[in-house]
Order: structure tokens, then C-alpha cells, then sequence
């Protein structure tokens, strides 16, 4: 199957006798759904990685233009005009992985929006390491019980303090500098289940 995003799609078929429009033809479901703020140079990479090549990953970028079929890590997208902008993911791939992700993203970041599980997203690792502008994350019910590894999460998250009540645990062995150098960051994580966990340096 191909990766989904939400909303009616109408589909244009053009054969030498003409064409026909085929109204409300799929219903399609977005995964994560993030809302990023782009200045003066318009360009963003995400930092999604090691994408299924069978399916790969489909993004609408906020402006209309909507992408599928993208295999390469970080996939990117320049815009025409500077502004604030909601891009929805969709497909299978492992790694929420912020290193090279661009510098956009990095100080961008409004929201982070986790809607519908990825059955293959196991690491978060770096998904918003460096992040320095204030955000929020919804990681959605239980979506996260299958996330090994959140090492290094919120690392030099210097604008993040949202309330991550809905990050499931139960699953996690690593959390290693989660926190490390998330100056700001002051919230109840009591709730948490660490009984997996193996690093908590």
C-alpha cells in the first residue's frame, strides 16, 4: 500500500478521447503532522530516516504541493514564499533523527503532532535534539508504545517545556541524555513507566 495523508483526493483520468474527474475517489490518513515557521530562505528538511524503500514516505507540505514515493532520508522542500506552514507525513519508516535536519526545522518548530502509529518507528532519538525554538508535542494515545530508543530526545531543546504526558515509556531501553542541555524544560514526568529502561545516563 502506499503511505496516506488525510483528506479527499479527487483523480483526473486523461485517455485520447478526453478526461474525467472521479470525485472523492480516496479517503487518505496523515501519521505526524507537524506546524514550522519558515524565514527568509524557504527551505526545509525533515528529519525523518531510514525510510522503507517498498513504500516510502508521503508528505503535503502545507502549500498545496503534496509528494509521495520519497525514499531518500530527509526529505526536503523549498518554498515559494516565507510563512507558517502545517506539513503532514505519512508511510513507514524507523528513525525520528534531527542531525541533519535543517536548520529551519531546528529553530522553526511550532508543533509536533504524533496522530495515527508507525508501526515501524521504533527511535526517537535526536527528533528534537537542538530544536531551540519553543514548541509543543502531542504524542497521541499510546502511539509511542513501541519506541525503543529516546536517547538524546530533547537534547539542547532550549525553547521546549510542553507538558509530555502522552509519551508512552512502556517500551523504552534507552534514555540517555534525554534531557541533556534542555535548559527550560521543568515538567511532571512521574507518570512514567522506566521498567525497561537499561540507560538513563
Amino acid at each position: 500500500a502506499l503511505p496516506i495523508l488525510t483528506g479527499i483526493v479527487d483523480v483526473i483520468i486523461t485517455t485520447d478521447t478526453g478526461s474525467a474527474t472521479i470525485n472523492n475517489a480516496f479517503t487518505y490518513i496523515d501519521n505526524i503532522i507537524l506546524s514550522v515557521s519558515i524565514t527568509s530562505d524557504k527551505y526545509i528538511s525533515l528529519p525523518i530516516t531510514n525510510i522503507a524503500n517498498s513504500q516510502g514516505v508521503a508528505i503535503e507540505w502545507g502549500d498545496g504541493t503534496y509528494e509521495s514515493l520519497i525514499t531518500s532520508d530527509n526529505p526536503n522542500y523549498t518554498y515559494a514564499n516565507a510563512g507558517t506552514y502545517t506539513i503532514r507525513v505519512s508511510g513507514q519508516f524507523t528513525n525520528l533523527d534531527s542531525t541533519n535536519a535543517s536548520a529551519s526545522y531546528k529553530t522553526g518548530l511550532q508543533s509536533f503532532t504524533y496522530s495515527t502509529q508507525i508501526t515501524s518507528l521504533t527511535s526517537f532519538s535526536k527528533a528534537f535534539a537542538n530544536v531551540t525554538s519553543p514548541f509543543t508535542v502531542d504524542f497521541g494515545n499510546n502511539l509511542t508504545n513501541n519506541v525503543t530508543d529516546m536517547s538524546y530526545l530533547f537534547q539542547n531543546a532550549t525553547g521546549f517545556n510542553s507538558s509530555i504526558v502522552t509519551l508512552n515509556t512502556n517500551a523504552a531501553e534507552n534514555m540517555s541524555h534525554m534531557f541533556d542541555g534542555a535548559s527550560a524544560f521543568n515538567q511532571d514526568v512521574s507518570i512514567w513507566n522506566t521498567s525497561t529502561v537499561t540507560d538513563m545516563s
